[in-house]
C-alpha cells in the first residue's frame, strides 16, 4: 500500500508552529532531534563540517562524498510520495474545541514533486462564507535523519508550520507531531498529526490539538478524493469537483 500524502492544513485554527518543545498530551512523544554544538576551536569558531547521525546528531567525521550523493539522491520514500501527485478533491470538518459543532468546508489540492523528486509540494484552495483560501505545503523525507519533516504556509498568517515523524507500514499511517502556538492567546498547544492511506484514490487526515491543561481533542479531518493524476483542474472550479 503506498503512503499518505502527509499534507497539514492549520487552516481554521491560525496556528504558527514550531518543535522546541515536547508534545505534550496522552500521546506524548518527545521530537526526534536535538541540535548538537560542535566544540570551539582555538580561535573560538565552530567547525561547520561534519555528517550527521540517523538521530539528528552532528559528528566529527568529514563528509564522505559517497554518503553525500546517497543523501542528495531521492529514495523509496520520495517515490512513495510522488505517487500521491494528481488533483485531489478535498471534504474538511473541523471543530473549534472540545465539543463544538462541527463545520465543513470543501475545497481542492493539487499535488507535485519538485526539485528533481525530492520533495512533495501541495497547494490548497478552499473557500468558506465567501472568502478564498489557499495554502502551500512541502513534505521533505530527510534520507540522513530518516525521517519526514512537513512545511505549510497559507494566507491567514505569515508563519511557517513545520513538523516531524514518520510513516507506520503495518496500518499505511504517517504520524507527525509539533508544538503549535495559539496566535489569540500566544499560548502552546501540541499538535498531531495522522494520515491514513484508504486506498491508491482515497486519503484520510485527522489532525489533533491539545488545550493547555486538557486533553487531546480531534479538530479537524479532511478526506482526499483523486480527480486525476495529471493535476490542475479545468478553471480549478470548486464546485464542478463537488
Amino acid at each position: 500500500m503506498k503512503q499518505g500524502i502527509l499534507v497539514l492544513f492549520p487552516v481554521i485554527l491560525l496556528m504558527a508552529c514550531n518543535t522546541n518543545e515536547k508534545v505534550e498530551g496522552k500521546n506524548k512523544k518527545p521530537l526526534a532531534f536535538e541540535v548538537v554544538n560542535r566544540p570551539s576551536d582555538n580561535n573560538g569558531s565552530k567547525e561547520q563540517n561534519g555528517t550527521m547521525n540517523a538521530d539528528g546528531r552532528l559528528n566529527n567525521t568529514p563528509v564522505d562524498p559517497g554518503l553525500a550523493a546517497v543523501y542528495a539522491m531521492p529514495a523509496e520514500q520520495h517515490r512513495q510520495l510522488a505517487a500521491s501527485a494528481g488533483l485531489w478533491r478535498t471534504e474538511m470538518v473541523y471543530w473549534t474545541g472540545p465539543g463544538a459543532k462541527p463545520a465543513k468546508v470543501l475545497g481542492t489540492c493539487d499535488i507535485k514533486m519538485v526539485l528533481g523528486g525530492r520533495y512533495q509540494q501541495s497547494i490548497y484552495k478552499s473557500e468558506s462564507n465567501g472568502v478564498p483560501f489557499e495554502g502551500i505545503g512541502y513534505i521533505a523525507y530527510d534520507n540522513a535523519r530518516r525521517m519526514y519533516i512537513s512545511t505549510w504556509m497559507d494566507n491567514t498568517g505569515t508563519g511557517v508550520v513545520y513538523l516531524e515523524g514518520g510513516y507506520d507500514k503495518a496500518d499505511a499511517t504517517t504520524e507527525m507531531v509539533g508544538q503549535c502556538t495559539e496566535v489569540a492567546s500566544c499560548r502552546q498547544r501540541g499538535m498531531r498529526q495522522v494520515t491514513t492511506n484508504i486506498d491508491e484514490n482515497t486519503q484520510l487526515l485527522e489532525m489533533y490539538q491539545t488545550p493547555e491543561g486538557g486533553d487531546e481533542y480531534k479538530s479537524m479531518q479532511v478526506k482526499f478524493t483523486r480527480v486525476n493524476k495529471s493535476g490542475q483542474s479545468r478553471g480549478n472550479d470548486l464546485a464542478a469537483l463537488h
